[in-house]
Parts: C-alpha cells; sequence; structure tokens
C-alpha cells in the first residue's frame, strides 16, 4: 500500500503503512509512514526472558523481584535515510501488581525521554494491553534515524512490584520519508512530490534533489505527463523524428513524439517542438485536461472565472475547467496568472491532483 492509497482511506497502514497526523506548517493534515516491529532480544533477570521477544503468543516472561528490569532491543527498524522522525508509540501485554511499573525508550541501551507509568492489576499471562506515546510524541527527546534503526533501540520495563508477567512489547515509529534533501516535510509539495516520487513517475533533477522552484520544461512535461497517463512502467516506441528541433537521439524524443501522437501537443511551431522551452500555467491546463479527457475534449465556454484572464483569453476554457475541478485555485485572489513559468513542485500538484494519485491535504 502506497501514500496515495492510504491517503485516500485515511488508514492507519502498520509495518509499512501511513498514519494520519497533522504536525506540519500551517493546519495541514500530512501523511507519515510507520513501522512497527517486535523486540529480537530480551536481556534482564527474568525467567525465560526469551518469550518476551517477537510477536504476542500468550507466552509470558517473568520475574519475581520489583529491581529487575527488562530490557527489550534489536527491534530490526529500517527507516529510510533521511526521514523525519514524528513520534513513536509503544504497546505492551503484561500484569503486575498494585503498583505501577515504569516504561522507558532505550536510545543506544540507555534509558532516554520521559518516563511512562504503566498500568496495575492482571493475574494471568498475558494481561490486559495497553499504548503509551502516539504520532506526534518523541518522548521528550529528539531520534535521528540511525538511532531508530540502531540494534540498541527499544524499551525498557521497570517493575515496583515483585510479580510481573510480560507477553511482548511492540514499537511503532512515526516518519515522513524525504526522499529529496532539497522537500523537506515542511516544504509546501512535499506531499504532492513524495506521491508523484511513489507512483514513478519522477526521480528527480539530480542525486539526492527534486528541484522544486526550477521551471518545467517541455521535455520533462511530455515525460510527466506520459508517465502519469501509462504508469511508470511504460516506455514509448523508439521516435522517428516527428519534429525538426527534436532529432531521434534527443533524451525525451521518443516521450515527445508519444504526446504528438496521443494529439495532446502539435508542437510549438511548423514542425517544431520547443523541447527546452517553459511550459506556463496556461499551457499547462490544456496539457492535463487532454491528458485526462482525450485529445478529442472541448471544455465549456469561459466565464470570467479570473480577472488577469478574460473570456477572450485563448486558454480561458482551459483554465476554468481546471479550476472546476479542483486542481487549481489561481495563483492569488481571483488570478491565474496564466502567462507565470509551471515549477517543478507545482507540477507534482498538478499531477497528482488530475489524476488522483492521492486525496489532496486537508487545510
Amino acid at each position: 500500500m502506497n501514500i496515495a492509497q492510504c491517503r485516500a482511506t485515511r488508514s492507519l497502514c502498520l509495518s509499512i503503512g501511513l498514519a494520519v497526523i497533522g504536525v506540519l506548517a500551517g493546519s495541514q493534515t500530512m501523511l507519515a509512514a510507520t513501522q512497527t516491529r517486535y523486540a529480537g532480544t530480551a536481556s534482564g533477570s527474568w525467567d525465560n526472558v526469551a518469550r518476551a521477544t517477537g510477536a504476542p503468543d500468550s507466552s509470558c516472561a517473568g520475574t519475581s523481584s520489583s529491581a529487575a528490569s527488562l530490557n527489550l532491543t534489536n527491534y530490526g527498524f529500517t527507516i529510510p535515510a533521511g526521514s523525519t522522525i514524528t513520534g513513536i508509540s509503544v504497546s505492551l501485554q503484561y500484569t503486575t501488581g498494585p503498583w505501577e511499573p515504569t516504561i522507558r525508550l532505550l536510545k543506544a541501551g540507555t534509558s532516554a525521554g520521559t518516563a511512562r507509568t504503566g498500568h496495575t492489576g492482571g493475574t494471568m499471562c498475558p494481561g490486559p494491553l495497553e499504548t503509551h506515546g502516539g504520532g506526534n510524541d518523541l518522548w521528550g527527546t529528539s531520534w535521528t534515524v540511525e538511532e531508530i534503526n540502531s540494534s540498541n533501540f527499544g524499551v525498557r520495563y521497570l517493575p515496583t512490584w515483585a510479580a510481573n508477567l510480560l507477553d511482548y512489547a511492540s514499537i511503532t515509529v512515526y516518519y515522513f520519508p524525504n526522499s529529496f534533501s532539497d522537500v523537506p516535510p515542511s516544504h509546501m509539495f512535499y506531499y504532492y512530490i513524495e506521491t508523484i516520487y511513489e507512483e514513478g513517475i519522477t526521480a528527480g533533477c539530480a542525486a539526492g534533489n527534486f528541484c522544486p522552484d526550477n521551471p518545467v520544461t517541455r521535455a520533462q512535461m511530455a515525460i510527466f505527463l506520459e508517465k502519469a497517463k501509462r504508469g511508470a512502467s511504460y516506455v514509448p516506441p523508439a521516435p522517428v523524428g516527428l519534429f525538426l528541433d527534436v532529432p531521434t537521439s534527443h533524451w525525451a524524443a521518443a516521450w515527445i513524439e508519444r504526446l504528438a501522437n496521443d494529439q495532446i501537443t502539435a508542437g510549438c511551431g511548423s514542425g517544431i517542438y520547443c523541447p527546452e522551452a517553459v511550459v506556463t500555467r496556461a499551457q499547462m491546463a490544456v496539457f492535463l485536461l487532454k491528458a485526462e479527457h482525450g485529445s478529442t475534449y472541448v471544455p465549456p465556454a469561459a466565464t470570467g472565472l479570473f480577472l488577469d484572464v478574460p473570456t477572450s483569453h485563448w486558454a480561458a476554457a482551459w483554465i476554468e475547467k481546471l479550476a472546476d475541478e479542483d486542481i487549481t485555485a489561481g495563483c492569488g485572489t481571483n488570478t491565474y496568472c496564466p502567462d507565470n513559468p509551471v515549477t517543478r513542485g507545482q507540477m507534482a500538484v498538478f499531477l497528482t491532483k488530475t489524476f488522483g494519485f492521492g486525496e489532496a491535504p486537508d487545510d
């Protein structure tokens, strides 16, 4: 399940999933990925200590000492490098006496952050289930990906009563993947850029970067649209030299000719395509709607929705249809900025909304 699928259902997808939590700029609700893991190693002066590892199985480790802590580590997290950790939750199933145990997180094998107080009671394994923390809870400290992925990251259970039985302790880590170093989770287009990356529409502009503020060229636009329309695995036919300024050796020639054969574009002039020309917001409205609805689509007549796009504007009907489909709200109060270049960040928004790759973030 990917970002778009989880976003559409607003679900919590454990292990490789996504959680809807509001932690980013403004009032937007964005997606955090999650991983849930169980301890691979248990250590402490407990009986049958290995029973506290792995998934719940109603088989408990136990101790009759109120001074015997239990350390659970080696969780095997694989949080992607560069991710931002937003929260941690711990779920435990155990029994104890009338005094509450203390729950701590382990960083590099040492207790870190704020302690949590557990429940009391229970007489038989596996005991009651409880959860501490959550998607916005870092337990009073900061976390790096390296610390989370370390075999020494884990949970410490500190009893305060002589009788304790513990079945398991799972950890869920909430994080924002950061596929591109220049698009942190706080970036206004983060969700959209991550979405088209997961869809396989783009790998960025250079090693580890997306270049969200760079303008989109007509050559780049051909690839964006065809991959969005046909899927990331699509390979266009070999080019034949359809445009005078796009030789068959051009890096995007096959994509440009596919776009032309789909009748989404006829080029920019007599026999030419202008592959390095920047795409304007007016042009993009036409490209997107033709890719979405087909080359023969004709939008309804314009009514004058935007102050800077009179009904006589060559792309007015296309621009207003784009707004009508909630793909754009313009560039300002009642304006669209039709002649402004489309940036790569904006392109991610246009593609995500046009082709329904995911539900847009809440504003």
